[in-house]
């Protein structure tokens, strides 16, 4: 599982008893989260905003989940 399934998981999970919990609060189709959490897509600008406030969240503690990381050294 990858860091970023792994962060998003936890936000939600220490909030909501379910991703497809969350997705109903948001009014989103639960394969929308699923995507996000996957990694198969990158949210716009409005979903992680939609996804702070709805996680009680800071905007940018959720958006860095979605920016690429790169390692201290400059190799990834």
């Amino acid at each position: 599982m990858s860091n970023m399934n792994m962060e998003l998981r936890g936000m939600i999970y220490a909030k909501y008893p379910s991703a497809a919990a969350l997705a109903d609060k948001l009014g989103w189709p639960r394969q929308k989260i699923s995507f996000f959490m996957t990694g198969a897509r990158v949210p716009s600008l409005q979903d992680v905003g939609d996804m702070a406030e709805a996680l009680g969240q800071p905007f940018m503690e959720v958006a860095n989940i979605f920016l690429p990381k790169k390692s201290p050294d400059g190799d990834n």
